[in-house]
């Protein structure tokens, strides 16, 4: 249940999102939440799913919508290249139908690509009702309803992983963008985040972002630090710091000292896991929020913005 000082909090945070964007929408996460995924790879949680995008689309991804789930908002989970004869069965098991519940592992993925319309909030909530200014219904397709927060890629449904088959570059997917347009979006003068916090959450606010993959040149500049599955502790993968090198001119630094998460059983994995400083791999990469660096940066403020902070998961070797 939100409480009332938060919802004060959050009213205000609107209206000043609102002001400085613009058409803004509104995620409100539990702090808890944050903290505890803030430097991790991936989420295990109970989704139950609404249903499957029937056609093929432009990225060749299978995504399923869902708004009861274990992470608490309206999201989508997304099997990269599903429609390959090697996702098959993972595709099956998170269609509707059978237990209503799917267990789905895969990278948690926070970004406003597809934001609830009109300047709407979805607030995440494990249990009760949530707040009346809380929109969480799915507008939109049940496979694609509004959101902002994704499990993608998934690594694996009910148990059927699809990490080392799925994590792959295929004719499939026709939205890769080169670098400099993609960043060209990222960074633009109106992405700004407006972080509003209480001792019990973060209200985040900004326009829509897009750009799902991006080709990137990578040069490391600091080893992997690895990444624990939070339902066992098991390493699942990890993240390497590296500088994102311009698509147009490969001696510009489009940005300086960037996390790039990988799944370990992938090749993306096998690359990443053992790259050493100075090394350097041109990769498909898919922006997330950095949850570390939005927390950092709003430590011991009721309410801030800057520049949208973005960190990337490696999907395919490019």
């Amino acid at each position: 249940m939100v409480g009332r000082s938060l919802l004060l909090g959050l009213v205000l945070v609107i209206a000043a999102g609102t002001i400085v964007h613009g058409k803004a929408s509104t995620v409100v996460l539990k702090l808890s939440w944050a903290k505890k995924y803030r430097n991790q790879l991936s989420i295990d949680a109970q989704v139950t799913v609404l249903a499957l995008n029937a056609g093929k689309e432009d990225d060749g991804d299978s995504h399923g919508g869902s708004r009861v789930n274990a992470a608490g908002l309206p999201m989508v989970a997304e099997i990269l290249n599903g429609t390959a004869p090697a996702q098959a069965d993972a595709r099956a098991k998170l269609a509707p139908g059978g237990q209503p519940k799917k267990a789905v592992y895969g990278a948690w993925r926070l970004w406003f690509e597809h934001p609830p319309p009109g300047g709407a909030t979805q607030c995440q909530v494990f249990t009760g009702q949530p707040a009346a200014i809380c929109d969480q219904q799915p507008h939109g397709a049940d496979s694609n309803p509004s959101h902002s927060f994704e499990i993608h890629p998934v690594f694996a449904v009910d148990g059927i992983s699809i990490g080392r088959s799925s994590l792959v570059l295929t004719a499939d997917n026709g939205s890769v963008k080169e670098t400099d347009n993609a960043f060209a979006d990222y960074t633009g003068t109106n992405k700004i985040l407006t972080v509003g916090r209480s001792s019990t959450a973060l209200t985040l606010t900004m326009i829509s972002v897009q750009n799902n993959y991006v080709r990137m040149k990578l040069r490391v500049t600091k080893t992997k630090t690895p990444t624990t599955r939070q339902k066992d502790g098991t390493v699942d993968g990890g993240f390497v710091v590296a500088d994102v090198l311009s698509s147009s001119d490969e001696h510009v630094v489009l940005r300086s000292n960037a996390r790039i998460f990988y799944f370990k059983d992938s090749q993306p994995g096998d690359a990443l896991d053992t790259a050493g400083v100075g090394a350097e791999f041109t990769v498909i990469g898919m922006p997330r929020m950095d949850l570390d660096a939005m927390l950092r940066g709003s430590e011991g403020k009721k309410t801030t913005s800057f520049k949208v902070p973005f960190e990337f998961i490696v999907v395919a070797m490019g």
